[in-house]
């Protein structure tokens, strides 16, 4: 059975990129979109599928660590899961 990932939680990715000094105006101009559409992700809306690869390119890129291990949201019926032992 295929389970589904956690959402990715763009605030702490955004945020992993400002403290190795990239600016929200730099990702934005790097990935070619507003940097309002960045400031709307962080406080939890989606971005597009493209923008969303391009932000966690540059996250891994920066980070030096592999996409697969970006910042994600844990679901409550995940965190029940793995509390539980399941």
């Amino acid at each position: 059975m295929i389970e589904p990932r956690d959402p990715i939680d763009w605030f702490r990715v955004i945020w992993d990129l400002r403290r190795c000094r990239w600016s929200v105006r730099r990702l934005a101009a790097h990935i070619g979109i507003e940097r309002s559409a960045l400031y709307r992700a962080a406080d939890g809306l989606d971005l597009r599928h493209h923008h969303a690869e391009a932000v966690l390119d540059a996250w891994s890129e920066v980070t030096r660590r592999p996409v697969s291990n970006a910042p994600r949201i844990a679901s409550s019926a995940n965190t029940f899961a793995k509390v539980a032992g399941a």
